[in-house]
């Protein structure tokens, strides 16, 4: 979750660098020509740029909104509030050694003027059910457990949380209010 103005340009949320050299560096970030967008931006270990590029939605309007970057190893997908953007974030994957996390910032500069919630990397892509879900659920609390992403934990507590968008079909959850499917013949 994030939520900032749209006056930053290129200031940093998240970015991941190399202590050992300044060349590879993911980092997302506020938007170099539209300051209200997300720019993505990867850098190889050769200091070859492969992508530098903004969402079409507005991330940074003084509005809180639920940010996913989904990276399976160059088809990368950026979500904002549960929906895909429009803007293409693939690119071609090369050697990037990255060894540092900053949140905020880079290591040292491009500090972010706003506040940034409920942070989480997962060693997985997510889906885009999974998406849509932690920007409606996540860190809701149910009952007394916090709701899990479903495929994690196949719909914890989803039925402690509001049904008109999950409904729990045996050990599935599916979305929009959609029926179980009979599968018995």
């Amino acid at each position: 979750w994030v939520k900032g103005s749209s006056g930053q340009t290129d200031k940093k949320l998240y970015s991941e660098s190399s202590s050992a050299a300044a060349a590879p560096r993911f980092i997302l970030g506020t938007g170099l020509a539209n300051p209200a967008k997300l720019r993505a931006y990867i850098r190889n270990d050769a200091n070859t740029q492969l992508l530098s590029v903004e969402t079409a939605s507005t991330l940074f309007d003084d509005a809180w909104h639920h940010l996913a970057w989904v990276d399976n190893n160059g088809g990368a997908a950026v979500y904002v509030d549960g929906v895909l953007d429009t803007a293409s974030f693939i690119y071609t994957r090369a050697a990037i050694s990255l060894n540092q996390v900053s949140l905020g910032r880079t290591r040292s500069n491009y500090y972010f003027a706003g506040l940034i919630d409920d942070a989480r990397v997962y060693s997985r892509p997510l889906s885009a059910q999974e998406a849509a879900w932690l920007a409606a659920y996540a860190g809701a609390v149910c009952g007394n457990s916090e709701c899990e992403v479903p495929s994690e934990n196949p719909c914890t507590c989803v039925d402690d949380c509001p049904a008109d968008q999950w409904t729990q079909c045996g050990d599935n959850c599916v979305s929009g209010g959609e029926a179980c499917e009979d599968n018995s013949d």
